[in-house]
């Protein structure tokens, strides 16, 4: 008996081919009703997080309507008025620069302003610039000899006389400039030590030294006499 019922079991266990393909579609509707309601239940997510977003957007929109709102209710400008406002910022902003300059140049009271003294090059260029163009030095004329003058004679030309040989030298350097001949004489003097003379010239006779004298006085205004060579 129990041999019996087994093989019923087995028997009724098993599927036919229809049996099979019956639960097949079967598995295949239900996947697609949940693949169905699971579309629908993220539709359904998505428009509440959209419902979320909207507030924000919502007071967005607000906030551009009351920016647009103030910058209507702000007096316009006109072009005139534009111009008018931009020329007086400049004038005010060209005030204002040079005082500010006039401050920050202006010393402080006890304040001394320090001296700049030119550099070594440049005091070398500064009297390079001033400094008058060089100019050639006159080359000395020719010696006038003496009109009636000899060799050896008993008379000459005193022009002066110096303790100090440096003033005698000066004075024959200017009159050898204008083209005489004079020449440097010592003697001692007793009291005084040594005089260098300037003298010019060497005459036989008074007279002839006298004449040479006078024009000699009348070309260099200079204060002469006749003296003895002995």
């Amino acid at each position: 008996m129990r041999d019996s019922h087994r093989m019923k079991e087995k028997y009724d266990l098993s599927l036919d081919s229809r049996q099979v393909v019956s639960l097949l579609a079967a598995g295949i509707v239900v996947l697609g009703a949940v693949f169905t309601l699971g579309v629908l239940v993220g539709q359904k997510l998505a428009g509440s997080q959209r419902t979320d977003r909207a507030p924000d957007l919502l007071s967005a929109l607000d906030q551009k309507s009351a920016a647009l709102e103030r910058a209507r209710a702000a007096p316009a400008l006109t072009f005139q008025e534009e111009l008018t406002a931009d020329a007086g910022n400049a004038q005010a902003a060209a005030k204002a620069k040079p005082e500010a300059v006039a401050k920050a140049e202006a010393p402080k009271a006890g304040e001394k302003k320090p001296e700049t003294s030119p550099k070594p090059a440049d005091a070398g260029a500064i009297a390079t610039r001033t400094a008058p163009p060089a100019t050639p030095a006159a080359a000395p004329a020719a010696a006038k000899p003496p009109s009636g003058a000899v060799p050896g004679g008993a008379f000459t030309l005193q022009l002066g006389a110096s303790p100090n040989r440096e003033d005698a030298e000066r004075m024959v350097s200017r009159l050898r400039e204008k083209g005489y001949a004079p020449y440097i004489t010592t003697t001692e003097v007793p009291g005084k030590g040594t005089y260098y003379r300037v003298r010019m010239g060497s005459f036989a006779t008074r007279e002839a030294a006298t004449r040479y004298l006078e024009d000699f006085k009348r070309e260099t205004k200079t204060e002469a006499f006749v003296a003895s060579t002995k």
